[in-house]
């Protein structure tokens, strides 16, 4: 009665019903992790659900997409600083930044719907059911919660033109992955709590394997972990950081921050590599960074590489 009132008050009283009735048709369906949320429809955002505006983020609230079941977040429009400070590299080594700057200003002008997880195996299957992520060192990553690994880019950009999605920019990770924030990981800067939110390399791969580089941290997990198993960042979206490399849908080039356009910027036209964003589970603290970028051939695959998707209203 008081969203009417002030419908009313505002000479917007027609617009009630309609509004009441989209709501109203708005089914709720099951996401893949057995959660349920309003069936994402062209055209939905969080004003169109009654949540608010579309300006800020809902981190308790999804979208579930009706093709793969997979919960998907709202990511608000708005600008940040892209790359790393000089503060935060480290001088001793130089290269480890070397394509992180310069720091620019990037706007994201639309909204719009982003993967909480990362996409699983058993979800990846739905699409391609002979999908193996195969094993490391004797160990599966196979199960049907952990993420989908061994994809090469093109088999993730197949997946999400068969889901009705597609894989986010670079611009757009990296926003999303910072949540509002400036710190060097989703959680903060402490890298020695690591383990408490992300899978990452720590003690108890560097026991197991010996020969990685490790967070001075333990999660207690050698390899990939089902995903949600740790904390979200801000805005609700889990496993930003660690558990695998996530393809982006740019091409990679190391001076491209010094040319970025301010607005949506979608990466060089051509390219080698693609973009991959995040660490994984055998990623130290330096690869594991909310900034840290990583580029490889977009036909190699590798058991610690996977990907999220998102999609526009």
């Amino acid at each position: 009665m008081l969203r009417l009132a002030f419908l009313c008050a505002l000479g917007l009283a027609s617009a009630a019903p309609a509004l009441a009735q989209d709501l109203a048709s708005t089914a709720v369906i099951t996401s893949h992790l057995g959660h349920a949320g309003p069936q994402f429809a062209p055209g939905m955002r969080p004003s169109t659900l009654g949540w608010g505006a579309d300006d800020r983020p809902y981190p308790d609230r999804f979208v579930v997409n009706p093709r793969d079941l997979a919960e998907m977040a709202w990511i608000p429009p708005g600008e940040f600083l892209m790359g790393t400070s000089p503060e935060r590299r480290d001088p001793a080594h130089p290269e480890w930044y070397a394509d992180e700057g310069p720091v620019h200003p990037v706007r994201i002008t639309q909204g719009f719907w982003m993967y909480r997880h990362e996409v699983t195996n058993e979800q990846f299957r739905r699409f391609r059911p002979e999908h193996n992520s195969g094993e490391f060192r004797g160990l599966s990553v196979n199960a049907d919660k952990m993420p989908a690994a061994s994809l090469d880019w093109a088999a993730a950009k197949a997946y999400c033109d068969w889901a009705g999605v597609r894989l986010p920019t670079e611009a757009e990770w990296e926003y999303a992955c910072r949540a509002g924030r400036n710190d060097r990981f989703t959680w903060g800067n402490n890298e020695q709590i690591a383990g408490r939110y992300a899978n990452v390399s720590d003690r108890t791969a560097r026991a197991k394997w010996g020969d990685f580089l490790a967070f001075d941290t333990d999660d207690g997990i050698a390899v990939s972990a089902a995903v949600g198993m740790f904390p979200p960042n801000a805005w609700g979206i889990f496993d930003m950081l660690g558990n695998v490399w996530e393809w982006c849908a740019d091409w990679y080039a190391a001076d491209y921050y010094s040319r970025s356009p301010v607005e949506d910027p979608p990466g060089p036209e051509t390219g080698q590599a693609r973009v991959l964003r995040g660490g994984s589970w055998f990623s130290d603290p330096v690869t594991t960074r909310c900034t840290d970028r990583f580029s490889y051939f977009p036909e190699d695959t590798c058991p610690g590489r996977g990907f999220r998707a998102c999609a526009r209203p």
